[in-house]
């Protein structure tokens, strides 16, 4: 159960396996994430704020015109 305070971030764990696990709960039938993920705006909103900050720090970066989110190239 999450009780991280409305608005705040939680931090960001290392790659680990618990955080691979953590990410697969986080994004459910999205996991694994391809190179392009468009996220369901039908989840609750703190799981979508959630899944938006998780994206952020996997590397990937929000494209407004087609409302998905790409991995950065690195």
């Amino acid at each position: 159960v999450d009780t991280t305070p409305f608005g705040a971030t939680a931090p960001v764990k290392p790659a680990s396996e618990s955080a691979t696990q953590d990410d697969a709960t986080l994004f459910g039938a999205l996991w694994p994430l391809s190179e392009i993920v468009k996220l369901d705006a039908t989840v609750d909103r703190r799981a979508l704020r959630q899944q938006r900050d998780r994206l952020g720090a996997l590397g990937y970066e929000f494209a407004p015109l087609s409302q998905d989110w790409h991995l950065a190239a690195t």
